[in-house]
């Protein structure tokens, strides 16, 4: 079982926040130490098209998949068909290969909204897919998943707690990990924090996942989470972050958000299937978005360019990618190159 204590709590009377370090022990010889980035599935998907034979470094792993009520990843054919059911459980397993040798992983099958909507049409339709998606991670045991999920399902406290439960029952060996929403009802997330801080003690909820809303404009709902749960044997992984905050200057989430709430952090996972087309596409200059490491903020080629004379010599030192020095110098190509455009975007 996955164990979490917390190291230092920073609860200086200087700042209206508070952060913690935090030690995961996963086994009696693997211990990670947080604030921590977890990888994902569509990172792992971007390095395949990168020609580099330089490793992604990465200590824990999250396979991210969302389900929709359209054609794309569609709910009701999950829960109802076998090819469909088999077709997600392939996709789960190649990703969960190439994070093989992460320490930690977990693989969370959440709906969407409208997805949601659809399951809380019956009882029947939500415990089915309660049921199988449980079933999908337990016939996947074989690839070392350290955790199940329980993904986001908006149930009231008494069904959230009996959810719960079952799980830990099936699984007794596995670290349950339930998934909240900071956007849900205030009562429904105090109570579900009640029942989390209930379950320390008795070693059956070690880890809670949290679904990324605003910062901003979830501000009462992250301190109510972050001052419940900060020094708690309780880990807390924040999922679906959003890379740049453009409502916070364009600030990178997963660095800003270990000051508001998390231990684990990554970053934002779409659902996938068909890229749309737009009518006005952007230049690849503005599309094409970097992380700069020295001021902690994601921004455009294009202005990166306009304000920063060296910009090829500090993205291959960022970067630590010669490779793409070339591509960097010719980048307009890809404005009406298929293959370049996807080359560059990925990456």
């Amino acid at each position: 079982m996955i164990v979490v204590k917390p190291l230092n709590i920073d609860d200086s009377p200087k700042y209206t926040y508070r952060t913690r370090v935090a030690k995961i022990k996963i086994s009696s010889s693997v211990s990670i130490e947080t604030p921590i980035r977890a990888i994902t599935n569509s990172e792992m998907n971007a390095k395949k098209t990168i020609p580099t034979p330089v490793e992604i470094n990465a200590e824990i792993g999250g396979v991210i998949l969302k389900f929709t009520d359209k054609r794309t990843r569609n709910i009701k054919d999950f829960i109802s068909k076998n090819k469909k059911f088999n077709d997600i459980k392939k996709v789960v397993i190649s990703h969960l290969v190439t994070m093989q040798y992460f320490n930690l992983r977990y693989v969370l099958l959440q709906p969407t909204s409208s997805a949601l909507n659809y399951l809380h049409t019956s009882d029947s339709i939500l415990e089915k897919f309660i049921r199988l998606q449980c079933i999908l991670q337990k016939d996947i045991e074989e690839y070392n998943l350290n955790i199940i999920t329980i993904p986001w399902l908006n149930l009231p406290i008494e069904k959230f707690k009996q959810v719960h439960k079952k799980y830990v029952e099936s699984n007794p060996n596995k670290t349950i990990m339930p998934v909240i929403d900071p956007g849900c009802d205030e009562n429904l997330l105090n109570d579900i924090l009640e029942y989390v801080i209930s379950c320390e003690d008795n070693d059956t909820l070690n880890l809670i996942g949290i679904l990324y809303k605003s910062f901003r404009n979830y501000r009462v709902s992250y301190d109510t989470i972050w001052n419940s749960l900060y020094d708690k044997n309780i880990g807390i992984v924040m999922l679906d972050v959003k890379r740049s905050l453009s409502s916070l200057y364009n600030v990178s989430g997963v660095h800003y958000g270990e000051f508001v709430v998390g231990d684990i952090l990554s970053s934002y996972v779409g659902v996938g299937g068909p890229i749309q087309k737009t009518v006005n596409p952007k230049p690849i200059g503005q599309e094409l978005k970097l992380f700069r490491k020295r001021l902690l903020d994601v921004t455009s080629l294009s202005n990166e360019i306009i304000s920063n004379p060296k910009w090829v010599d500090d993205i291959i030192l960022e970067t630590n990618e010669k490779s793409i020095k070339n591509p960097l110098l010719n980048y307009q190509e890809a404005e009406h190159d298929k293959n370049k455009k996807q080359y560059f975007m990925q990456y």
